[in-house]
């Protein structure tokens, strides 16, 4: 954009300079002239840069009134040195060092809007255990950088009506703040959940106290009023060495004991 161009995108352009404090003097909105050329070159200098010129011929008078074309130098801005963004806020997430020298194909600065977030599939079981609010930690696989966060939002995927396939649901993970999550944009990162299992009409047991037969049916041997009491359960999903259960009848409450092993092991 220079003097003399005109449109939406120099309007874009008057308007942020003027948030930034700078005016752009009786320049009609959406047209280049001499005040939005001179506000254009203060934000280079007061950025510490040299604003990048074009020779323009200005008409004017002379001292009897008769015109005349004064040539000036004005600052413009050159293309790919300012970005129009559709929403903010937006946060800049990876931007080259002062100096760097880029290639022609490489990506001069990367801009990510709206709220960081972890976008997460899995199966209705796991489904069942997550509850909006729930906290967790994402871990950089990359290093031990992490950050917290908490369920913002489950929801079921939306499957054909002539599907097969086990019903899936979309969890989104966002960060507590967003300043601890936005140093590891763009990385591998495992998210651990916290499991509020009982609040969920499901229970937690060792992993060793839940015996499957060679049929497939699980089960848990309970002991209650000093005898035992085999009771079926269905084995929902295993994490630390516990396993989440649903019991199959109302024949498990939680705080009884479970035995883990036999034969004193």
């Amino acid at each position: 954009m220079a003097y003399g161009d005109s449109g939406p995108d120099v309007r874009e352009l008057q308007s942020a300079l003027e948030a930034l404090g700078l005016s752009v003097g009786n320049d009609p909105s959406g047209q280049y002239g001499l005040g939005t050329a001179n506000a254009v070159a203060e934000l280079y200098q007061d950025s510490g840069y040299t604003p990048v010129t074009a020779p323009v011929a200005i008409s004017t008078t002379n001292s009897k009134g008769e015109p005349k074309a004064k040539r000036e130098h004005l600052a413009t801005v050159p293309l790919g040195q300012a970005v129009f963004l559709p929403d903010l806020p937006a946060q800049v997430t990876k931007a080259p060092r002062i100096g760097q020298r880029l290639t022609p194909t490489a990506t001069a600065i990367e801009l990510g809007s709206g709220q960081l977030s972890i976008s997460l599939r899995v199966n209705s079981n796991l489904a069942g255990l997550l509850k909006v609010g729930n906290r967790g930690r994402a871990t950089s696989d990359l290093s031990s950088a992490w950050f917290t966060g908490r369920i913002e939002h489950v929801a079921k995927v939306k499957q054909s009506l002539d599907s097969i396939a086990a019903p899936q649901y979309d969890v989104t993970f966002v960060p507590v703040k967003e300043t601890n999550a936005a140093r590891l944009l763009g990385q591998s990162l495992a998210v651990r959940i916290a499991l509020h299992a009982q609040s969920t009409g499901k229970l937690v047991v060792p992993v060793a106290a839940v015996v499957t037969n060679a049929a497939g049916r699980s089960s848990v041997i309970i002991v209650r009023h000093g005898k035992q009491l085999e009771v079926a359960v269905r084995p929902i999903i295993s994490y630390g060495g516990s396993e989440v259960i649903t019991p199959i009848g109302n024949r498990l409450h939680a705080g009884e004991q479970v035995i883990v092993g036999t034969n004193g092991s």
